[in-house]
């Protein structure tokens, strides 16, 4: 959708991240495919490392420091529910959702800078 007063739309990244975040079954689908690349060895959960290689994949995409132990160790505990140590399927929904959620705010900061310049030609 378009904004009054400009030709700028958001980028189809954008129009993507809302569409998934705003059905529950989509952000599902999403983690599903996403736990089955990274669930290496096929246990159906991970684990501490597969998690930290995740958010170093996710870092630098999003061009952010790597995550340190002490980062790792916090998402896990944050996401572990049942206190067993690993990120079951379930638990991981959690944390694809936040990753997409914080994709969107960014993408959506990047459209708003780009709308104001463009509002300032006009």
């Amino acid at each position: 959708m378009k904004r009054e007063g400009t030709d700028l739309e958001p980028s189809p990244f954008l129009k993507t991240l809302r569409y998934i975040l705003k059905d529950q079954n989509r952000i599902k689908d999403v983690s599903d495919c996403a736990f089955n690349a990274v669930d290496v060895d096929n246990r159906g959960y991970l684990e501490k490392e597969e998690l930290h290689a995740i958010m170093e994949c996710v870092a630098k995409d999003m061009n952010i420091d790597e995550p340190s132990d002490t980062d790792v160790d916090a998402i896990l505990g944050e996401l572990d529910t049942d206190n067993d140590a690993r990120i079951s399927r379930e638990e991981f929904v959690r944390l694809i959702e936040q990753v997409l959620r914080k994709m969107e705010e960014n993408e959506s900061r990047i459209y708003d800078l780009q709308l104001s310049k463009a509002q300032t030609v006009y």
